[in-house]
């Protein structure tokens, strides 16, 4: 199955669906951040030393830095029961990523909620 699937199941609101997406996904992000670590083992303790948000691009899997974006920018949804499944992925990907610090959770999740000029009322909401 697709990661992306995955993204549509968390906002089910059947809870055995959500809790088998969020494990699903985990489990294949884990995979993809494990082999990309092995990847770029040679550089990791010097992207480690950077503290900007930024260094999550060098440190993340590009399919592991899509999920963190997505998990985040679904925190706010409107749609029934995704906050919850939501939040109990991103909470085990969190688990999973030593180097994500709370400061940088709010960094991102200030940029994907920030209101802007084109938004319709329901996502001003």
């Amino acid at each position: 199955m697709s990661t992306l699937q995955y993204f549509w199941d968390l906002a089910s609101i059947n809870a055995e669906a959500r809790n088998k997406a969020a494990v699903s996904l985990i489990k294949a992000l884990y995979q993809f951040q494990e082999q990309y670590e092995e990847d770029n083992k040679d550089n990791w303790d010097e992207y480690l030393k950077d503290t900007s948000v930024e260094r999550l691009e060098v440190l993340c899997s590009p399919d592991v830095l899509y999920a963190l974006k997505r998990l985040i920018r679904g925190l706010p949804s409107s749609r029934d029961s995704a906050r919850q499944g939501f939040s109990v992925a991103l909470t085990e990907l969190l688990s999973m990523l030593s180097f994500i610090t709370i400061s940088d959770v709010l960094t991102l999740l200030e940029k994907v909620t920030e209101i802007t000029n084109g938004m319709k009322a329901q996502e001003e909401k």
